[in-house]
Formats: structure tokens, C-alpha cells, sequence
């Protein structure tokens, strides 16, 4: 089994819009919902291992990002990270 990161999560919540607006072959409603909460679920999983790391000043790290998302491009100032999405890309600089 792979490890499931936030990029696996957005592209299945991307899928599932795309079946919800597909007319042919149209993803039913309930199973849509189905998909969401789960998405919700994992997002406030998330979210928990993100305060813990912060309330505990932990350097640890959250698995639900990947490593080069974390790690970004080291820059003069900072890092510099550049995330793919459909449609173009989202450059994210962080001051030290």
C-alpha cells in the first residue's frame, strides 16, 4: 500500500467532481458524498497531526505531505516550493 499525501487526496476529490459532471456516465450522489466525508475525515486527521507537531514543538514531520512538498527549495530567505495543479502551478515562498 502506498502512502496517501494530500496531492492522492486532491486528485481524488478532483475525480469525483469530474464523475459528478460527467453526463454519460454520471457518479452517483451518495457515493460522491461518501468520498467527501472521508476527504473531510482525513483533512481533520491532518490537521490534528499539524497542531500536535506545533503544541509540542516537535521538527517532526506529517506524512500526509510529501517530503519534497515539505521540504520545498531552499532560497536565500526561505523556501521556495512550487505545487502542480490542473490548469498551471502554485509557487509558495516562506520567509525564515
Amino acid at each position: 500500500m502506498t502512502t496517501a499525501t494530500i496531492t492522492t487526496l486532491r486528485d481524488a476529490l478532483f475525480a469525483t467532481l469530474a464523475g459528478l459532471q460527467d453526463k454519460k456516465d454520471p457518479l452517483d450522489i451518495d457515493r460522491a458524498r461518501a468520498v467527501c466525508d472521508v476527504a473531510r475525515e482525513i483533512t481533520s486527521s491532518a490537521k490534528i497531526e499539524i497542531d500536535f507537531l506545533k503544541i509540542t514543538g516537535s521538527r517532526g514531520s506529517t506524512d500526509f505531505f510529501d517530503a519534497q512538498e515539505q521540504a520545498g527549495n531552499k532560497t536565500k530567505n526561505g523556501t521556495k516550493t512550487i505545487e502542480q495543479v490542473p490548469g498551471g502551478s502554485i509557487t509558495t515562498h516562506r520567509i525564515k
